[in-house]
């Protein structure tokens, strides 16, 4: 069960990332100062990259790894509202 759920978060995670590529926009903010400004604007494929760098490899090191369970969904549902954060942002 544990396994079903990591790939079906990595395969989430690749959708999420190809649907970014098409409907962000060119520069995306990904940093928000204290008045609701953008502070930190930076190229879509950049931001995209680091998104995904961030979380598919740990998914993949997690499918082979003793690490406990709720530790790994945690970090997946970090994760998940991170890209929906970006997304709704932009």
């Amino acid at each position: 069960m544990f396994k079903k759920i990591v790939v079906a978060f990595i395969v989430i995670v690749i959708i999420l990332e190809v649907i970014g590529l098409f409907i962000l926009p060119e520069q995306i903010v990904m940093q928000i100062n204290n008045q609701g400004e953008a502070s930190l604007n930076i190229n879509k494929y950049l931001g995209v990259g680091m998104l995904f760098i961030l979380s598919v490899p740990y998914g993949i090191s997690s499918l082979n790894s003793n690490k406990e369970p709720r530790k790994v969904y945690m970090f997946m549902i970090i994760i998940l509202i991170i890209h929906f954060v970006v997304f709704f942002f932009n």
